[in-house]
């Protein structure tokens, strides 16, 4: 499914037919649990159709 990267803690990999909602949720825990541990809000630099 989807994975975090090894190499760059951002990127988002589709490491075995994850589907985009797979991807989506995977994304916002990111997203959430970044702002919950440092207060600070990540924004994506893709935009996501």
């Amino acid at each position: 499914g989807a994975e975090v990267s090894s190499v760059h803690a951002l990127v988002l990999l589709n490491a075995a037919e994850a589907t985009g909602k797979e991807i989506s949720v995977l994304a916002q825990y990111m997203v959430t649990s970044v702002l919950e541990e440092f207060g600070i809000v990540l924004e994506p630099e893709v935009r996501i159709l």
